[in-house]
């Protein structure tokens, strides 16, 4: 482990990439420099991500570049340490950076026939990539954090085959040029590399006409290595360095002088690149070049010369951005410069979303908002934020900023969702499930609205960073429900009391009204449909059900009677009349049955109105029991009550009515907005946000339950302005507010706000403030909310600073006998 090694005895030495890209005027400097490479347990070789001069602090272990370390801690280095510092002593060079400046074939295009990506079959890799990213833990998802990178140089019984000590320096200096670019050109993802560099000796001659060239010597090399001779065994050697480097990404990169199907390529997704060294004609002043380009495809991005047979379409990359650079249908004369088009160190506007560099999200007007609650299983929720632009599908989670009040963009979806192919449309509806498999992480559900119908599960993968679709199914849900495009879906919660969210879904189909309810199915990790009714809801002894009507509309009601298990409230008009019901779980068919029924009068003195609005407001009185609460315009006055459950009539009933003033000030409007708010003090009951959409009147209030008078009061109010900041909150008609949830794990719950305000967009978070007992504005945001980088859970995050972090306890499996 690094801390075995005395601070003094670690080597920490600066780089100045030689090709940084020029800064945009004015742009700030960025970050301070990291650690980027990593050799062995001593030596950190530090990198700006801004072209500028690289400030370094002055600790007595940190040098300025390579020649400045001491040769007696030179001497204590290991191998692999030596040939990294080796490699940056190269590249140091005056000799080195003219050889750059005078590279060959500077700008070309790489037009060699065929993507590099398909040149080269690959022997059983599909099932294992797929298994991988099913799973969530992909080989590399995308470019941000921690990597592991293995070299294999692979010489041959023959001179011809076999490298010799500078040209092993030679590789690996040109290794780490071309990898210290990207950090510059995308120094929010907090880049860095941790190597393993292996020198291997074959005694296998080479085979000019070997069906498959590459297993000619890899095979051997892998077996040399401890591994399976085959392409398994590349697998379980990145593998093995992923676990021994505690690191989130890993590849591995062979370099040989034995025949090659090309003289570059790698596989798109991992979990390798194969380059020759003399690097056809491009020569090896151009190995950082090409392997940056292939390291590139590690990572899903694409071709884009004109040979490979590119289009500008499809779907790449963690945010499914198309390849609007390809030379062979980009505007202007073929595109813009970049890498992967031909020998330049630029990139074009497509490359950096293929890339999955974090993405900042532009706020829109068409943007459409959902809290999407626990998905990590670390007690903080996140939100989902959607674009409705037409032809512009895209979709972020937003998570509180490490140590700060704010929201930062943690994952980034363009055009399609991974793990399943799923390509986005504005259509989509998604609705958060909460916790359907028992797991303690929140599921959403996908419901496509168009075309096909269509259905698919995403569940939250640490491997990348955000939403993955786990499950999808079209036309019918196992256990028998044909879908169909009008389907209505709700989360009920846990209405069993087994710990897990069951989902109701209804339909009208050819006329009949259909009802289902769907499980969470540990077999397919998908939904099942355990219970489908048609027309009428069975119903209790003492009614006879409940008959289904177009005009139904369901709240899922909560714990009403605090037993554990949720119930399920529906409301209709029919034949003239109005009826209220109460749907319950029944154990004998496994299905719902209607336990309760109401015509025109809820007990308690509720008149029920064809305006009545109906709301889940939690726990408001902190007994453990749900709530509801119901609005109404009735003959010109405005009212609000409280409903419960009532044990002698299994039902519900009202108590406590309002009319047109709310206690505490609040004189209720026509259009006054309610919103559950949460437990936004930690105090054990919910509150109830309420707002006024109207434009001469810009009010907001807390309400909460007075347990003196059993009714609701305002608490809190608000006029013109939320406070916090510098100036607060200026409340807009148009604001929009969302509940989401917890997103700091402290207990309580936090709201979302959004505006368009003077043409700008605007998005802010309020907490409770306990001076005011009311809320305030602890972040705004105008226009843009910043993209971050998501550390995986349990994976050491590199380059978070300069002090380098203890490495994880080995867990490879295989020996290394050349380590």
């Amino acid at each position: 482990m690094a801390g075995d090694i005395p601070l003094h005895e670690q080597v920490l030495v600066g780089e100045q990439p030689y090709e940084s890209p020029e800064a945009p005027p004015g742009e700030r400097e960025g970050p301070p420099p990291t650690a980027v490479h990593h050799y062995g347990k001593r030596v950190h070789i530090i990198g700006s991500t801004r072209p500028r001069a690289l400030q370094l602090p002055t600790p007595a272990n940190v040098y300025p570049d390579a020649s400045a370390v001491p040769r007696e801690l030179a001497g204590k280095l290991d191998r692999v340490e030596s040939l990294g510092l080796a490699a940056l002593r190269l590249r140091q060079s005056s000799a080195y950076q003219e050889a750059k400046k005078q590279r060959p074939r500077q700008g070309q295009t790489w037009n060699v026939p065929g993507s590099c990506t398909e040149v080269a079959p690959i022997d059983r890799m599909g099932s294992a990539k797929e298994a991988a990213l099913k799973a969530g833990v992909p080989w590399s998802a995308f470019m941000a954090g921690s990597v592991s990178v293995g070299l294999v140089i692979v010489s041959g019984p023959t001179p011809e085959l076999q490298f010799s000590n500078d040209e092993l320096i030679k590789v690996v200096a040109e290794v780490q040029n071309g990898l210290s670019w990207f950090p510059t050109v995308g120094p929010s993802a907090g880049l860095s590399f941790t190597y393993d560099i292996q020198h291997v000796r074959i005694p296998t001659p080479a085979d000019p006409n070997a069906a498959d060239p590459e297993v000619t010597w890899r095979d051997p090399a892998m077996a040399s290595l401890g591994y399976a001779a085959s392409f398994n065994g590349v697998i379980q050697y990145i593998e093995a360095l992923r676990g021994r480097f505690g690191t989130r990404w890993t590849y591995c990169g062979f370099f040989t002088k034995y025949p090659l199907w090309r003289y570059a390529y790698a596989s798109l997704g991992g979990p390798r690149v194969v380059m020759q060294y003399a690097n056809d004609g491009w020569g090896p002043d151009n190995i950082d070049r090409s392997f940056a380009h292939e390291t590139a495809h590690i990572f899903w991005a694409p071709d884009e010369y004109g040979l490979s047979g590119c289009g500008c379409g499809g779907v790449w990359g963690r945010y499914g951005a198309p390849n609007g650079n390809c030379e062979n249908c980009a505007p202007a004369g073929g595109g813009v410069a970049c890498l992967m088009k031909a020998n330049s160190f630029e990139l074009c506007g497509y490359t950096p979303l293929q890339l999955g560099f974090p993405a900042p999200w532009a706020l829109m007007q068409t943007d459409a908002d959902l809290s999407l609650g626990n998905l990590t299983g670390t007690g903080r929720s996140q939100v989902l934020l959607r674009s409705r632009a037409p032809g512009e599908p895209r979709a972020a989670t937003l998570r509180q900023v490490t140590g700060g009040a704010g929201l930062e963009v943690g994952w980034s979806a363009f055009h399609s969702l991974a793990g399943g192919e799923w390509p986005m449309q504005t259509s989509d509806v998604w609705l958060d499930l909460g916790d359907l498999a028992g797991n303690g992480r929140s599921v959403s559900l996908v419901q496509r609205r168009s075309g096909q119908p269509a259905l698919a599960l995403v569940k939250y993968a640490e491997g990348i960073g955000g939403p993955l679709v786990s499950w999808q199914v079209q036309g019918e849900i196992p256990g028998g429900w044909r879908m169909n495009t009008n389907d209505a879906y709700l989360a009920l919660g846990d209405i069993d009391g087994d710990g897990k969210t069951e989902v109701l879904v209804r339909s009208q189909y050819s006329g009949d009204r259909f009802m289902g309810l769907l499980r969470y199915d540990p077999a397919t990790q998908g939904l099942r449909a355990v219970w489908i009714v048609d027309n009428t809801v069975p119903g209790a002894p003492t009614n006879d059900g409940w008959r289904m009507n177009v005009s139904d509309a369901y709240v899922a009601a909560g714990n009403l009677e605090g037993s554990g298990g949720t119930g399920l409230l529906v409301r209709s008009q029919y034949t003239g009349d109005r009826y209220l019901g109460l749907i319950r779980y029944d154990p004998a068919t496994l299905g719902l049955r209607a336990v309760w029924i109401v015509k025109n009068l809820i007990p308690g003195g509720w008149r029920m109105n064809t305006s009545d609005v109906y709301l889940f407001a939690g726990d408001l009185d902190g007994d453990g029991k749900a709530e509801l609460i119901v609005r109404s315009l009735y003959a010109g006055d405005r009212y609000v009550g409280v409903l419960r459950y009532d044990p002698a009539t299994l039902g519900i009933k009202a108590d406590g009515i309002l009319q047109n003033t709310l206690p505490g000030g609040w004189t209720m409007s026509q259009r006054d907005a309610y919103l559950h708010a949460g437990d936004l003090d930690a105090n054990g009951r919910t509150e109830l946000f309420v707002h006024t959409v109207d434009t001469a009147n810009r009010h907001v209030c807390l309400v909460r339950y007075d347990p003196n008078t059993r009714r609701l009061r305002a608490a809190w109010i608000a006029q013109d302005t939320l406070p916090g900041g510098a100036a607060g909150w200026r409340l807009n008609a148009n604001d929009a507010y969302l509940l989401a949830g917890d997103v700091d794990n402290n207990g309580q719950s936090e709201l979302i706000v959004r505006s368009q305000y003077p043409g700008d967009r605007y998005l802010g978070v309020l907490r409770y403030d306990a001076g005011s007992g009311g809320l305030g504005a602890t972040w705004i945001t105008q226009n843009v909310i910043p993209g971050s980088l998501e550390a995986a859970a349990g994976q050491l995050a590199r380059g978070a600073g300069l002090h380098v972090p203890p490495e994880a306890v080995a867990t490879e499996t295989q020996p290394r006998p050349h380590a």
